[in-house]
């Protein structure tokens, strides 16, 4: 706060000394007063030009360019004024005349400029036109008033200043002031400092022009004070030109530095500091820099792998074609992404997943490489680890599968000459048994019958995978076809209704949809409305995801269509915490001599639509029936 009060009175000071020492000069002679003062506002308004016409590419705003430029000739034509005075000599014929003429033709040029820049601020427009308008307008001027002198007379002497130039300079005051207000209009334009220097400018432009409306001698105090005021004017256009054209732009220019230093405080953090490995190499491969995740990973220092070639890294598992390919990639231009197994310091070989990117400069010529590589060795050893377990647990299913049916078709065997022994027992001795002896005989083929419904449907279920045929294309309504053919004894005895769609082919096998529809159908007759008992079988195409059953994803298939199939009963219905549940195995919802069953037989469905990319679910209202819903593709 203190430099800036002694700055302001050091300014305040210097002005009045010379304001005061020009006033002194004028006490002796106005002629070296005038020639002063005219000297400092021709060096202002060619300083003014200078500064512009050098800071022309910072200025964003035309106004001031052509503020700038129309003061070089107005300087001109107020060197040519400040010569024609009458105490100079220079032109002695023409007397004071040809001074205020000439001092006239400079307020012109300066005040519609100024209106000409306000009214035409935030336009462009071509330098080179406007330098010769400048010129021609100013030459034309000068031609008139030197050579075809048909300028009109500004004064007299003997009589003093002429009505034209009066009415000019009430003319040139009027342009001024409506100037003013439209620079107050665009005052949004400009910095607050920037429109204060320029209001004040023009507003003191003012006085000058005034003062020499009067019909007095031309050498009174109101002549003086226009000379000061010219120079005060003069100067305040020369710091808003500095201001815009060098102060504000190298500000702002040390503002983006600044900001730039700190955007690159944060940049070279973010690299030190990245767990990712980050090498820059120069355009032929040689390494320039490397972060420290890099010398953490490898076990190279920096000092060790400056300068060196990214071939140290090489573990062997490439050839020289992977790296032709590499190099042909990143010199077009083109970003190389790929998984690299690469070699340590001491010898260990890790795995990095790596970007490389060519770096160019403004002629988008290819200077140098970044690459970014990132250590999945953990993560490469977890999917090893993963992938032989996943083999693993197929083969150990596989074996499993091929033992349940090992096992299973074994055990029919000894299930046939079980029942064969009971049914020769109860035939042979059937007279000599009571009825206790008879119960248990009955007992011995129920459970070897039941124990053989389980073996079958252990053996189904087993068959889906090990057993599952190509797809093809199926009929569903073959299908159908043949599953209600099968069925007909069954629905003939329960009186069902059946009520079925067209449906669709599908892609599968034809197998297992007759089972598919074979247990799902048989159901909903077996648990179905004893009194009116209905079954309604229909198809639609769906948009669903599929789930490939060999893989832990969902995916869309493209180019297939998906079809919604639903085999719905008006039966009993299922409470919906077991809708889950019954698709296990072994589930069952009721006792065997309620509802027979092995409480498998979902299970399968839901094992062969799965095979297929499909899903199945259940939906039901107890008491009122169930749908199952599945998803097969064409």
């Amino acid at each position: 706060m203190l430099n800036r009060s002694l700055y302001y009175f050091k300014t305040l000071l210097f002005w009045v000394l010379l304001f005061c020492g020009l006033y002194i000069c004028n006490l002796y002679s106005y002629i070296v007063f005038h020639s002063l003062t005219e000297l400092f506002t021709i060096v202002i308004a060619f300083s003014i030009f200078i500064f512009t016409w050098h800071s022309r590419h910072l200025l964003k705003d035309h106004f001031f360019l052509l503020i700038g430029i129309s003061y070089f000739f107005v300087g001109f034509v107020d060197i040519f004024h400040t010569l024609a005075h009458e105490g100079i000599n220079i032109f002695p014929a023409h007397g004071e005349n040809l001074s205020a003429q000439l001092w006239l033709c400079a307020r012109y040029v300066q005040i519609l400029s100024f209106f000409g820049a306000v009214f035409f601020m935030n336009r462009e427009f071509n330098r080179k036109y406007l330098f010769i308008l400048y010129s021609t307008v100013v030459s034309l001027c000068l031609l008139s008033i030197f050579k075809w002198q048909i300028f009109p007379d500004c004064y007299i002497e003997g009589v003093g200043v002429t009505t034209f130039r009066v009415i000019s300079e009430f003319a040139v005051t009027l342009l001024l002031i409506t100037a003013v207000f439209m620079l107050m209009k665009s005052r949004n334009s400009f910095t607050l400092y920037v429109y204060r220097l320029l209001y004040i400018s023009f507003l003191i432009t003012i006085f000058p022009e005034l003062s020499f409306t009067t019909n007095t001698f031309i050498y009174n105090i109101f002549h003086v004070s226009a000379h000061f005021f010219k120079i005060a004017a003069s100067f305040l256009i020369l710091k808003v030109i500095i201001e815009m054209g060098l102060v504000r732009p190298y500000n702002l220019m040390l503002e983006d530095m600044l900001e730039s230093r700190d955007e690159l405080k944060k940049l070279s953090a973010a690299v030190e500091q990245s767990a990712d490995m980050i090498v820059i190499t120069n355009f032929k491969g040689t390494i320039e820099y490397v972060n420290p995740a890099f010398e953490t990973i490898t076990g190279f220092s920096k000092s060790e792998i400056i300068g060196c070639n990214p071939s140290i890294l090489k573990s062997g598992k490439y050839d020289r074609e992977f790296y032709e390919a590499m190099w042909n990639t990143i010199l077009s231009g083109r970003v190389f992404q790929h998984a690299f197994i690469n070699k340590k310091k001491d010898g260990t070989v890790f795995y990095e997943d790596k970007t490389i990117t060519p770096i160019t400069n403004e002629q988008n010529i290819i200077i140098s490489f970044i690459s970014i590589g990132r250590d999945v060795t953990e993560r490469k050893r977890a999917e090893q680890e993963l992938i032989e377990r996943s083999n693993e647990l197929l083969h150990s299913n596989q074996e499993l599968e091929q033992y349940a049916y090992v096992a299973s078709h074994d055990l029919l065997e000894p299930l046939r000459m079980t029942t064969n022994y009971a049914q020769l027992l109860s035939k042979k001795y059937a007279d000599s048994m009571d009825d206790t002896s008879k119960k248990y005989i009955d007992y011995i083929l129920g459970g070897v019958q039941r124990m053989r419904s389980l073996i079958t449907d252990l053996l189904s279920f087993s068959r889906v995978t090990s057993q599952g045929k190509q797809f093809k294309s199926v009929s569903m309504n073959k299908v159908l076809k043949i599953v209600l053919s099968n069925l007909e004894p069954l629905i003939d005895e329960r009186k069902v209704n059946i009520y079925s769609e067209t449906l669709p082919d599908i892609s599968g096998d034809r197998t297992q949809m007759i089972q598919l529809l074979l247990n799902l159908i048989g159901n909903a007759i077996k648990f179905g409305n004893m009194i009116d008992p209905e079954v309604r079988i229909w198809a639609k195409p769906h948009h669903c995801s599929v789930k490939d059953s060999n893989k832990e994803e969902v995916f869309t298939l493209p180019r297939r269509t998906a079809w919604l199939f639903c085999i719905s009963d008006n039966g009993i219905g299922i409470d919906n915490q077991y809708l889950e549940r019954i698709f296990y195995m072994f589930e069952r919802l009721h006792a065997r001599n309620v509802y027979e069953g092995t409480g498998i037989g979902l299970s399968i469905c839901k094992k062969i639509v799965e095979r297929h990319g499909g899903n199945i679910w259940a939906e039901s209202v107890e008491g009122e029936g169930s749908s199952f819903y599945f998803t097969l593709f064409s």
